[in-house]
C-alpha cells in the first residue's frame, strides 16, 4: 500500500462493513487497474454496492498486454507494457491470488540477468550475494534502531558510511538500494524507511510469471463487477452527504463514497478537479517521484534467446544514484505471439 511505503500509516486499518457500506448510493471506484478492481472486489465481498469508472474504453489500466486491436507497431504485438514479474517475496499477494483461483505461473524461459556498473565490467556474481546479504543485515538494524514511519530512507542512509562494509560492499548496497527505489517510483528522500523491512531480490532464477501474462489476473479479478468503460471525471465535489462525480460527457453522478485508484500522472496532470481542494498533504503525496518504461522495437534480435535483461547503475559524478533496467519482454511469458517479437524494454526513475 502505498501509504504505507511513505509512511503516512504504519498499518493499514480496516472498517466494519456497516461503516462503509450505508445508504442507497452505490461507492464509485475509480480505475479498472489492478487496485481498483481489487478494491472493488474487496467492497463487493462485504456486501457492498459498488461501480467500477473507466477513462479508458478497457480494463487493467497500466496492466496491459499489446493486441490486434492497438494502434501500435505490429511488433509489439502480445508485449506485456505494464507488470511482468511476480518477485520472490513474503508476502506475496498476486501469487497466492493466483494459487486461490487456479492461474498457473512459471519460472521465465531465460536466465541470463547482469549486473553492470556504469563504464565498468559487470558487478561479480560474489559481490552480488554479499550485496544482499549485506543490505538485509543493515536494514535489519536501520529497523530496529532508528526507523519509525515518518523516517525517510535517505535519512537511515547517513549511518551506512561508518558501518563495517568495504567500499565495494557499501557501493554495491547502495545500488540494491537503488533497485528499490525503482521499483517503488520513489526518491530516497520520500520513501519510508519501513520499506527496508523487505529488502529487494531481483533474481529471475526464483521469481516467477503469470502463464499468458498479467492480463489473466485483471480477467479474473473483474469477474462479477459492474464496470463502466468511457467515463472520464472533470470534476469531484466530496462532503458529509457523500460525493458527486461530473464526467466529460453526461450527467452528474452522486454516490455514496468514492476511492481513487487512477496513477499519479493523472492526478499530476490536474486534469479532475477537487472541490474542496485536497489537503497540502495528499498534494504533496501526488507530485513525487514515479517511474517511466520506455518500449523499443527493432527488426531484428540481436541478443540471446536466453536473455531476460540487466540492470545498469551509475557510479560515475554523472550518474551517481541512477539505475536503469534494460529487459526482454517477449521472454516473460508464453505468447506466441510475443515470442518472435524483437523488443527491450527500458525502465527508470522518472526525470520529472
Amino acid at each position: 500500500c502505498g501509504a504505507v511505503r511513505s509512511g503516512a500509516y504504519p498499518r493499514i486499518v480496516y472498517g466494519e462493513p456497516q461503516q462503509i457500506c450505508h445508504g442507497d448510493q452505490p461507492i464509485a471506484v475509480v480505475g479498472a487497474g489492478i487496485s481498483g478492481l481489487t478494491a472493488a472486489a474487496a467492497l463487493k465481498s462485504m456486501g457492498c454496492s459498488v461501480v467500477v469508472l473507466e477513462a479508458r474504453n478497457r480494463k487493467g489500466g497500466r496492466v496491459h498486454k499489446i493486441g490486434s486491436d492497438d494502434e501500435v507497431d505490429n511488433r509489439f504485438i502480445g508485449v506485456d507494457t505494464g507488470a511482468q514479474w511476480l518477485y520472490d517475496s513474503i508476502p506475496q499477494p498476486i501469487q497466492d491470488f493466483c494459487n486461490s483461483f487456479g492461474l498457473l505461473t512459471t519460472r521465465p524461459l531465460g536466465h541470463d540477468w547482469s549486473h553492470v556498473s556504469a563504464g565498468s565490467s559487470p558487478v561479480p556474481s560474489f559481490l552480488r550475494s554479499k550485496g544482499d546479504a549485506d543490505f538485509e543485515d543493515w536494514a535489519n538494524n536501520a529497523q530496529s534502531e532508528s526507523c519509525h514511519s515518518r523516517t525517510s530512507v535517505k535519512s537511515a542512509l547517513k549511518d551506512l558510511s561508518g558501518t563495517v562494509y568495504d567500499d565495494d560492499r557499501q557501493a554495491m548496497m547502495k545500488h540494491i538500494l537503488l533497485r528499490k527505489l525503482v521499483d517503488e517510483g520513489a526518491t530516497a528522500g520520500n520513501l519510508s524507511c519501513h520499506t527496508l523491512a523487505s529488502p529487494p531480490r531481483f533474481n529471475p532464477a526464483t521469481n516467477r510469471i503469470v502463464v499468458g501474462g498479467y492480463t489473466s489476473v485483471i480477467d479474473k479479478l473483474a469477474e462479477g463487477l459492474d464496470i463502466q468503460f468511457n467515463k472520464e471525471i472533470t470534476q469531484v465535489y466530496h462532503g458529509a452527504a457523500g460525493v458527486t462525480l461530473s464526467f466529460a460527457s453526461g450527467s452528474p453522478q452522486n454516490y455514496a463514497a468514492a476511492i481513487f485508484t487512477v496513477p499519479l500522472g493523472v492526478l499530476k496532470a490536474n486534469t479532475v478537479k477537487f472541490l474542496p481542494s485536497l489537503t497540502l498533504s495528499k498534494l504533496r503525496a501526488i507530485h513525487e517521484g514515479a517511474r517511466r518504461s520506455v518500449f523499443l522495437a527493432f527488426n531484428n534480435s540481436f541478443w540471446s534467446p536466453q536473455f531476460i535483461g540487466f540492470e545498469v547503475y551509475g557510479d560515475t559524478a554523472e550518474g551517481a544514484g541512477q539505475l536503469i533496467y534494460v529487459t526482454n519482454p517477449s521472454i516473460l511469458h508464453n505468447d506466441p505471439r510475443a515470442s518472435s517479437a524483437h523488443v527491450l524494454c527500458i525502465t527508470g526513475l522518472d526525470p520529472e
